[in-house]
């Protein structure tokens, strides 16, 4: 029994082992084995690219080329998993509707002559009656003969078009001219309201049954006590906004000492050097390792040309081996091509997380900083 325990437990943890190794190489070649990145670019009349992205030897490899069309691909060894045109984007077909040919269509025309009521044009024989609303909105009947029955449509068509729709006009005018009266009266009664309350506060009335006398009433005194009482709530106001104000103005110096007393520490200094030193080494180990091509371009000004080139010339000692770029002066051009290639491996990024951590500098400065912008 005690053998059949021990094989089990040997079992066991031999499978423990072999699933710490494996997850031990899972980890070795995620920080170690490098994503690599390559970019071809061609342009003479017609731009082509293509950008790859591949880890583990290209088993895991996504794309994006150009060629008219913008197209992306993910792949895992021959298998596409991913196939999306990005630009420009796939139009869908026209939309099917429900196929309605087998109802008759009815079309039917009706306008007004001069004389005549109303002529109805149908394109079938033997119509039906024709309900139709007149401008008013009240409903007439029209026969089969063309004449309607009612009385105010009647009334209305016995004009010609042109009187028809210059009374039609008429009407639309002057319901807006109403329109436009009655939100001038609101405005100035709001209006009157207003300055009765601007009068009720500086002249006050009096509550009926109050027992003053005319003299009482008034009382020159009683315009300058209203007059003093709204000055002082305004000089009250204006103190309490000058006083916040005062109060915003304080706690942004305390603001700006307390940033200032930040920068100047010397265990600050120190962090902020070091942080800089590691963002640096992770920019370099970002940027390609190698660059490789041609390119010419010019502008209809010489004068634009120029610019560019005074723009590009500080770090004409990053590319000046491997990249050669050609100004020209007298022609409107750009063309060439470029290859770029590098890699990025996790293993430095997890470094530099760890020493950062590690460095009591660092790690005292983010929490300072932390506090200082919460």
């Amino acid at each position: 029994m005690l053998h059949i325990a021990l094989l089990i437990l040997k079992i066991l943890g031999i499978l423990f082992l072999v699933l710490l190794g494996l997850l031990a190489v899972v980890l070795l070649l995620v920080l170690f084995v490098p994503v690599r990145y390559r970019l071809n670019a061609d342009f003479h009349g017609k731009p082509i690219a293509k950008l790859e992205i591949g880890w583990l030897l290209g088993a895991l490899r996504a794309s994006i080329s150009y060629e008219e069309t913008a197209v992306l691909r993910i792949q895992a060894l021959w298998h596409c998993f991913v196939r999306k045109q990005l630009w420009p984007l796939e139009e869908t077909g026209p939309e099917e509707f429900d196929d309605i040919s087998d109802e008759e269509p009815v079309s039917e025309v009706f306008h007004i002559r001069s004389g005549d009521a109303l002529e109805e044009t149908l394109s079938g024989e033997g119509a039906e009656d024709v309900w139709k609303k007149d401008s008013a909105g009240e409903a007439f009947e029209v026969g089969p003969e063309g004449e309607p029955d009612g009385d105010d449509f009647e009334e209305s068509m016995d004009l010609p078009l042109e009187a028809f729709l210059e009374e039609e006009t008429a009407k639309e005018e002057s319901s807006d001219d109403m329109l436009l009266q009655a939100q001038e009266t609101e405005l100035s009664g709001i209006q009157r309201d207003r300055e009765d309350q601007a009068v009720h506060i500086l002249f006050p009335k009096e509550e009926e049954g109050a027992g003053e006398t005319a003299s009482q009433q008034s009382d020159p005194g009683r315009i300058f006590r209203a007059a003093a009482d709204v000055l002082l709530k305004g000089k009250e106001k204006a103190a309490e906004f000058f006083r916040h104000t005062q109060e915003k103005a304080k706690d942004a110096r305390h603001k700006i000492n307390k940033i200032l007393a930040f920068f100047k520490d010397e265990g600050n200094q120190r962090a902020m050097a070091f942080l800089l030193s590691r963002a640096g080494k992770l920019i370099r180990h970002v940027l390609p390792g190698k660059i490789r091509g041609h390119i010419r371009y010019g502008f209809e000004d010489p004068y634009q040309t120029g610019q560019v080139l005074t723009l590009i010339s500080p770090f004409y000692g990053l590319y000046a081996k491997t990249l050669v770029i050609e100004p020209v002066f007298d022609e409107k051009v750009i063309e060439g091509e470029i290859f770029i290639r590098g890699r990025i491996r996790a293993a430095v990024f997890a470094g530099a997380g760890l020493r950062i951590l590690l460095n009591k500098d660092s790690r005292r400065f983010l929490k300072k900083l932390i506090r200082l912008f919460r």
